[in-house]
C-alpha cells in the first residue's frame, strides 16, 4: 500500500513540476521589427518590414518611439494608408522638482527638463492591407511643422482602437547607440 502511495506522490510531483515550468514561461507577443529604408528620402523616417504570415496579426498596429512630435504634426503611411498619431506634451507639464533631490542626483535633471521627452506611441492600423513579404512604413510631417524623430518602430498585434501615448520618460534610454523599444521598456519599468 505504501508503495502505491509513493508512486502516486511521484506522479503528482512530476505533474506539479511540469505545470510550474510552463506557468513560469513568459508569454511573448510576436512582432515584426521595422528596418530603416535608406532608399526613400525627403521624409522623417522610412522603414520596410518583412512579414512572413500576415494572417497571424489579428489587429495590426505600430509601436513607435518618438521625440519632439507636436499635436497634428506626425503621420505614418503603411502600404499607402495614412494614420495620424498624437503629439507628446510640450514640456509645460514637466515635473516639479522634489525638494529632497540634490543637484546631480537621479531625477533632478529630468525634473529640471534638461532631457528631451521620449514617448512610446501605439498606432492601431484598421483597414491596412498587410502583404506577405515587404511592407512599407513611412513617417512624415504635416506642412509648416519643424519635424520630429522616430527612434524605433515595430509592427505587432495591438488591443487599442485609437492612437495613444502609452508611456513617457525624460530619462536617457541609451547612450551612443540606437534606442530600441525594449531599451525604453527596461528603463521605464526599472
Amino acid at each position: 500500500m505504501r508503495q502505491k502511495i509513493a508512486q502516486y506522490q511521484k506522479k503528482w510531483m512530476s505533474l506539479i513540476i511540469i505545470l510550474l515550468i510552463f506557468s513560469c514561461q513568459e508569454v511573448s507577443t510576436k512582432y515584426y521589427q521595422c528596418i530603416t529604408d535608406r532608399n526613400i528620402s525627403d521624409v522623417i523616417k522610412a522603414y520596410t518590414v518583412e512579414i512572413d504570415d500576415p494572417e497571424n496579426i489579428d489587429n495590426p498596429g505600430l509601436i513607435i518611439l518618438v521625440k519632439g512630435v507636436d499635436d497634428n504634426e506626425g503621420y505614418v503611411l503603411v502600404n499607402g494608408n495614412r494614420y495620424t498619431f498624437p503629439g507628446l506634451p510640450d514640456g509645460s507639464s514637466k515635473l516639479v522638482p522634489d525638494e529632497n533631490l540634490q543637484a546631480g542626483k537621479e531625477g533632478w535633471y529630468s525634473s529640471k527638463g534638461s532631457d528631451e521627452l521620449t514617448g512610446k506611441v501605439i498606432i492601431p492600423l484598421p483597414g491596412v492591407s498587410l502583404k506577405k513579404g515587404m511592407n512599407s512604413v513611412v513617417f512624415d510631417k504635416m506642412a509648416d511643422f519643424d519635424g520630429y524623430r522616430v527612434l524605433d518602430a515595430r509592427l505587432t498585434t495591438v488591443t487599442e482602437t485609437e492612437p495613444k501615448i502609452d508611456q513617457l520618460t525624460y530619462r536617457i534610454v541609451t547612450r551612443g547607440e540606437s534606442t530600441k523599444i525594449d531599451d525604453f521598456d527596461f528603463v521605464v519599468n526599472y
